[in-house]
């Protein structure tokens, strides 16, 4: 068996003693001892400021130090280093004293053989080991905790950075236009969100209403939706049918689309010249248009895929007669699948009863109404979709 070998700082005045723990450490069968011997604490602190030792045995009682106060300036002076304290008094209350404060163990001179010997020095040594491997890992995953930290650091400024641009893609979430009151409310589960709307207004009483909904939420969904958008934008201001314009779309993000991602969509033309609402949607809920003189609210669904899924896909497009003081309301299915605290779904249903009973209610009144419901329905539980809706009112 191969020998440990462990430096020792014997510090004991009585040389009776030390001749003692000489002898019994030189026969020891498992640790070798390079043992090193002083008398008083003065040259024991001496030592230790210049050397570095495994372990100290220390007598309590020497002839400059005595009691507690000996462990303490040995311990001072040499944290890092176990101490097994030698006493010629079994003191059990002085044991446990000194044990709380930081000595490794408490050895009775009149008691001492090699066994004992040998096992409070191993013990001592494989704890500070394993104390020494704990600071080591303390200190490494403190460092870790700070790269952490500032990586962070780093990503959050980057997704405020985000936010601040997917805001600039937005309008303003209230205003009137060609006839029409208009309000939008977007509540992103994250900083960021895969929802995106707009306003555009073609001509003195054409006004063209966009929702954009992309599979997911955060950083990725949103960069998609801005890109969406910014192909919408540019085939809306070319004129042609809405149901065109999603061909268009489609076919530019179908070469772009990543295949766990899609887009869903509704576009919808609002002309107050000849009262007609011309619509389009791809996969995202129908709106809803809500008759002021009778308080009946329809869905208006076509039919339409994904955008960005498959090339060359048909768009279904309509048109419905509107009158003034009517509402169309458009949202993502953020909206009605928000669930409760039991996991219920807001659903259809509830928001038709809403929608009936605050009609009269005028576009951002009746908009911030929808968000407080939605709101009071989820207490306030992280949902995991965003949530947008825009509603125009024929003024």
């Amino acid at each position: 068996m191969v020998k440990t070998t462990a430096k020792i700082l014997l510090v004991e005045d009585n040389p009776l003693d030390a001749r003692l723990i000489r002898e019994i450490m030189k026969n020891s069968r498992m640790l070798f001892f390079e043992l090193f011997c002083v008398d008083t604490l003065a040259a024991a602190i001496k030592k230790l400021e210049s050397n570095t030792f495994d372990a100290v045995l220390a007598d309590l009682s020497l002839g400059d130090s005595q009691g507690i106060d000996t462990f303490w300036k040995i311990h001072n002076q040499s944290p890092t280093t176990p101490v097994i304290v030698l006493t010629g008094t079994d003191d059990e209350s002085l044991a446990l004293e000194l044990l709380q404060k930081g000595a490794q163990d408490y050895l009775i001179k009149g008691q001492l053989n090699r066994n004992q010997i040998e096992r409070s020095i191993s013990y001592a040594l494989e704890r500070h080991k394993i104390l020494d491997e704990l600071n080591k890992s303390r200190e490494s995953l403190a460092a870790t905790k700070e790269k952490l930290e500032e990586a962070l650091s780093n990503i959050n400024a980057e997704m405020e950075t985000a936010r601040r641009v997917q805001k600039s893609f937005l309008p303003q979430d209230t205003f009137k236009i060609n006839g029409l009151a208009i309000n939008a409310q977007y509540l992103p589960t994250g900083r960021v969100g895969g929802d995106l709307y707009d306003i555009v207004p073609l001509d003195d009483h054409r006004t063209a209403v966009l929702l954009v909904d992309v599979a997911g939420h955060g950083v990725p969904a949103a960069l998609i939706s801005a890109m969406a958008k910014l192909s919408f934008s540019r085939h809306i201001h070319k004129g042609i049918s809405p149901q065109e314009i999603f061909q268009c779309v489609n076919n530019e993000l179908v070469h772009y689309m990543p295949p766990e991602r899609f887009v869903t969509a509704i576009l919808g033309i609002i002309d107050t010249q000849n009262m007609e609402f011309t619509y389009v949607r791809a996969a995202n809920p129908p709106a809803l248009l809500c008759h002021k003189e009778t308080n009946i609210c329809d869905y208006l669904a076509t039919t339409g895929t994904f955008i960005g899924l498959f090339p060359d896909v048909q768009f279904e497009q309509k048109s419905e007669p509107i009158r003034r003081g009517d509402k169309i309301v458009m949202f993502t299915d953020g909206l009605i699948e928000c669930t409760d605290d039991q996991g219920k779904q807001f659903g259809k249903i509830k928001l038709e009863n809403t929608v009936s009973s605050i009609s009269s209610l005028n576009a951002k009144e009746f908009n911030l109404e929808i968000i407080n419901r939605i709101k009071n329905y989820t207490t306030g539980l992280p949902q995991s979709d965003d949530v947008t809706m825009v509603t125009v009112e024929m003024t």
